[in-house]
């Protein structure tokens, strides 16, 4: 069985002087961050691999729920691609996770991470909240590269727009 939790970054602030991919997270979000953190620790996720989008705002977003987990941040894969990957090159991404790993976290950007889960699920939830959170489970496979041939199951989706 594969697991995959799909996270939006969380709340980042927006001046304009400074470049997108530089954007940090506000108080509401490292807030926001940590109790989702503390949710997945409740459901007893235990990653293997977390894979970042290497702008600030999703790096702090994925250090802030790896130090809930017990997951060392410095094993945290950072990829700039991720930015602004398609549906494709996710799904390309993920297809490259070393099978060994079985509970996997990404975090990105909307939109691109909402049509990932339509795209692994065929559920279309919409555009996610930040630091909002679903969790795809794979029942019959051993290899990340099969996941092109197979639907996910939606296991659990948690808003933070409604709410943890």
């Amino acid at each position: 069985m594969k697991k995959i939790l799909l996270i939006r970054h969380a709340e980042a602030e927006n001046p304009s002087e400074i470049a997108d991919f530089d954007r940090k997270l506000t108080q509401n979000g490292i807030d926001k961050a940590n109790e989702i953190g503390q949710i997945l620790q409740k459901k007893d996720i235990i990653p293997d691999f977390i894979g970042t989008s290497s702008a600030l705002r999703t790096l702090e977003t994925a250090t802030i729920i790896a130090s809930h987990l017990g997951f060392p941040t410095e094993n945290i894969t950072q990829d700039k691609y991720l930015y602004i990957a398609t549906t494709k090159e996710w799904i390309s991404y993920i297809q490259n996770i070393d099978n060994q790993y079985n509970t996997i976290i990404l975090v990105g950007h909307n939109p691109y991470i909402s049509y990932l889960l339509e795209k692994i699920s065929r559920v279309n939830l919409g555009s996610f909240s930040p630091c909002s959170v679903a969790c795809v489970v794979y029942e019959n496979i051993n290899s990340w590269g099969e996941i092109a041939l197979l639907m996910g199951r939606l296991v659990w989706f948690e808003d933070a727009k409604e709410g943890f």
